[in-house]
């Protein structure tokens, strides 16, 4: 097992996975030894991986000039066993998420676990640290996000930590406004952050949100997710043109 600490946050990783036939194979469970069924195993050919801009969390790969990109996913069984097709030859880049449950991806919270076929022999073992969901509940009660449906760029929510990276969350459905989801580590000092340069917002005690956004400071408890909620209170009027 290896410790990876990237801004401040520590995940804790294990990967052996085997290659057959220039395939890569493994099993992912969790820190208990019990399989994560469904886990989604991700994998890109890459020679490196190298931070995002300054600000964001996760890492990019990074292709030999001239090299066709080859990415692609597989899910875990109930056992936790996952394989993927054969592959060209080369590094690659392995990313871990569960779609229901908040393990820790460690593309987006530490580097990216990496193999190189022929690869080495052993259990073809991924340990997932598991983490909290903080879900973010964006109240409508005046249907203005729905008037513009197709526009996301329009309120921006996620996690700030470490030095100030920022990792969004991802929209999930709702019946009442908007809700944004992300798996994060517990114990560990967060920022829920909120911007929106279309509309104004407050909190949860009628606060309002400053136009240039606001971050909301959290540490999680293990096992309990992270529940805040914001109302959209009307649209921000157009600032006036500087002569």
């Amino acid at each position: 097992m290896r410790s990876l600490l990237v801004l401040g946050l520590v995940l804790s990783v294990s990967l052996y996975p085997q290659v057959v036939t220039n395939a890569i194979q493994g099993t992912v469970t969790d820190e208990t030894g019990a399989p994560i069924s469904g886990a989604v195993v991700t994998y890109h050919l890459s020679t490196s991986y190298l931070p995002r801009l300054p600000g964001q969390s996760g890492w990019n790969p990074v292709l030999v000039p001239g090299t066709a990109a080859v990415s692609g996913s597989v899910t875990a069984s109930s056992t936790g066993a996952f394989q993927t097709p054969s592959l060209p030859a080369g590094a690659y880049g392995i990313c871990v998420y569960h779609p229901t449950e908040p393990y820790l991806d460690p593309c987006l919270w530490g580097p990216p676990l990496t193999i190189t076929p022929p690869g080495t022999a052993g259990p073809g073992h991924i340990v997932l640290p598991r983490g909290v969901f903080m879900t973010v509940n964006v109240n409508d009660p005046n249907g203005l996000l729905a008037q513009q449906s197709l526009i996301r760029s329009d309120l921006t929510v996620g996690v700030l930590f470490g030095t100030g990276a920022f990792q969004a969350a991802a929209e999930t459905p709702s019946q009442t406004g908007r809700s944004y989801q992300i798996a994060v580590p517990a114990n560990q000092p967060l920022q829920c952050w909120i911007w929106s340069g279309s509309y104004n917002l407050s909190d949860e005690n009628g606060n309002p949100i400053p136009a240039s956004g606001k971050g909301f400071p959290f540490q999680a408890v293990a096992g309990v997710d992270q529940v805040l909620t914001f109302t959209v209170t009307g649209r921000l009027l157009p600032q006036p043109a500087q002569n």
